[in-house]
């Protein structure tokens, strides 16, 4: 007998068929829809409108305080799941094991990511009631990229079980301190949250797999000038460009900047470090009595 094969068709079924699954999936789609129009509103009272009732906090909380009830109806669905078992009483009753240890660790792993979103969810709310809007948009960003994870992982588990746990093992992951690395996930949330803060708008992550890059952009001043950050996954060099803003009298008209890994921690720099600078700069520059000798501010200050 195959335990691994029936162990993967009964986690393909649950996944896709039990009420505790269709209902966490229903639920981040109307919640994702929320966050993509509050994302979209430029102030704190559109924000607040968009999550008038909080509906995911709601029925999380509900999904969190039946975890045990949830569990058991699991189990019993898999019991009733038609699937041809043969073999000996140890290898089938070895296989009950393994159903009902993976049945409880699915919900132990979907509360993980409701338990992820409620606390956000809350900290958005807090925000929100305190009219900060920069903190407010930094937050919607950091959750919608949670449930695309949450998404994500429940979008394998009717494929590939191992799949599943690699992408949940990737949500949980530490960022790098130096934000050296832009395929870990806290980085990139890091990194956005940083945009945000300095009032960057329509921030993208996207994935060049072709040329193995990964690249970060997000608009900027009054007209949307272009702002973006790529990392060579193999080389891990970083580039970073950007043009003036058409309204300011910047030194510069182009900037094209490269941060060497290897380099510049030899050097006791890290990016981190660096592009918290830059972007110090450039919030100055675009003040109205900001400073304008950007260029000669990065070539002096990010040497």
């Amino acid at each position: 007998m195959d335990v691994q094969k029936h162990v993967q068709a009964a986690v393909a079924w649950l996944a896709s068929e039990h009420n505790f699954f269709i209902e966490l999936k229903n639920d981040l789609a109307n919640l994702k829809e929320d966050l993509e129009s509050a994302k979209a509103k430029e102030q704190v009272k559109d924000i607040k409108k968009a999550f008038r009732d909080f509906r995911y906090l709601a029925r999380s909380e509900q999904r969190f305080q039946q975890y045990e009830k949830q569990v058991e109806e699991a189990l019993a669905d898999l019991g009733k799941q038609k699937i041809t078992v043969s073999g000996t009483i140890s290898e089938i009753h070895h296989l009950i094991q393994r159903l009902q240890t993976e049945a409880a660790s699915l919900i132990h792993d979907s509360s993980f990511y409701e338990g992820k979103i409620q606390k956000l969810l809350t900290y958005l709310q807090v925000n929100i009631q305190e009219h900060h809007l920069e903190q407010a948009q930094a937050v919607l960003m950091e959750i919608i990229l949670v449930v695309d994870d949450a998404e994500k992982w429940i979008a394998a588990l009717s494929v590939d079980l191992n799949q599943a746990r690699q992408i949940l093992l990737k949500s949980q992951e530490e960022p790098d301190p130096n934000w050296d690395d832009f395929e870990n996930p806290e980085t990139q949330r890091q990194i956005q949250r940083l945009l945000v803060q300095r009032l960057f708008r329509n921030i993208s992550i996207d994935h060049i797999q072709d040329h193995r890059e990964i690249i970060i952009k997000a608009y900027f001043g009054k007209f949307g000038s272009i702002f973006w950050i790529r990392q060579n996954i193999n080389t891990k060099r970083i580039d970073i460009g950007f043009p003036a803003p058409t309204e300011l009298g910047w030194d510069q008209s182009q900037f094209s900047l490269q941060f060497y890994m290897e380099r510049e921690r030899k050097r006791g720099k890290t990016f981190r470090v660096f592009l918290e600078k830059l972007l110090e700069i450039i919030a100055d520059g675009t003040k109205p009595h900001g400073r304008m000798d950007v260029g000669n501010r990065i070539s002096w200050e990010l040497r």
